[in-house]
């Protein structure tokens, strides 16, 4: 139990002389009390009237999310600039963000905002939070989440990913074998 680790390791810095066994316990209390977030897998297929996004959230009180409108193009400018060796031979570029584009997109207006606030079962444990984004038009898109409300990198992490809310299909396999609706995802679809 986190809760309970922390008293001991709390009990230990305050009450004991400096060891390597109160450094660890001061190290462990650090952890414990440490704001973590994380997206959860995201789905395959997003409905552009309201997409949900999910997260793995602890000791974060507010999750606030930010909506860049990207294009394919820029991605792939952005993709060629952070991987300047490097082929373009996959479709990576996008569904993913590399964490050196994310100042890139920070440093412009986001046409979206959401926040939510989290609410945890039991203290110093991961939650599974959901949140809902306004409506979007088709496209393409970059979602900054932080539990920052500034956004500033030297306060809080700021996780980026692209979302597709397009007509276009990403396969995940080179070869489709048996039958092609069990690799095609629609926005019915559950």
């Amino acid at each position: 139990d986190p809760e309970t680790a922390l008293k001991i390791c709390q009990y230990a810095t305050e009450n004991l002389s400096e060891s390597y066994y109160v450094s660890l316990c001061r190290e462990m209390a650090e952890t414990i009390t440490q704001n973590e977030l994380s997206f959860r897998p995201l789905p395959d297929a997003f409905n552009p009237a309201g997409p949900r996004l999910s997260f793995s959230a602890r000791n974060a009180e507010n999750i606030y999310v930010r909506v860049y409108k990207t294009s394919p193009e820029e991605l792939q400018t952005l993709y060629r600039k952070t991987y300047l060796s490097r082929t373009i031979n996959s479709w990576d570029f996008l569904s993913q963000l590399n964490s050196k584009n994310i100042p890139y997109f920070l440093d412009r207006a986001p046409i979206q905002t959401a926040h939510t606030a989290v609410s945890y079962q039991k203290p110093y444990r991961a939650q599974d939070v959901s949140l809902d984004l306004p409506a979007l038009d088709k496209g393409f898109y970059v979602l900054l989440a932080s539990w920052d409300e500034a956004f500033n990198p030297e306060q809080a992490p700021v996780l980026g990913t692209v979302i597709n809310l397009t007509d276009l299909a990403l396969f995940v396999t080179s070869g489709i074998e048996d039958n092609p609706d069990k690799y095609a995802v629609s926005l019915s679809s559950k």
